[in-house]
């Protein structure tokens, strides 16, 4: 069975998937990555992978401020994300005031 990803938002899992690697500026990351607000300083999201140690602090808005994405503002592909996640993309761009 392979590696696979976990997906908080907050405290709470939201969905599993598959494990495929994650890039940031075209590099692979080697560590989890945790979404870390620069306006209010919480850590609002996290992707666990089963195959890797340590933490990778993303600097990425909360949805409280503008943000709140799983997904980089450079992908075309979702295929590897949970439907759980997918369904949060969707609220949070139905919700968002234009």
């Amino acid at each position: 069975m392979g590696a696979s990803a976990f997906y908080f938002l907050g405290s709470q899992l939201l969905g599993t998937s598959q494990s495929i690697p994650r890039w940031e500026d075209w590099q692979v990351h080697h560590k989890n990555v945790a979404h870390f607000c620069p306006q209010c300083g919480e850590v609002w999201a996290r992707i666990m992978d089963s195959r890797l140690a340590g933490w990778h602090a993303q600097t990425t808005l909360c949805s409280k401020h503008g943000g709140g994405s799983f997904i980089s503002p450079w992908r075309n592909t979702f295929e590897e994300l949970p439907p759980e996640v997918l369904a949060y993309e969707l609220q949070l761009r139905l919700t968002k005031e234009p």
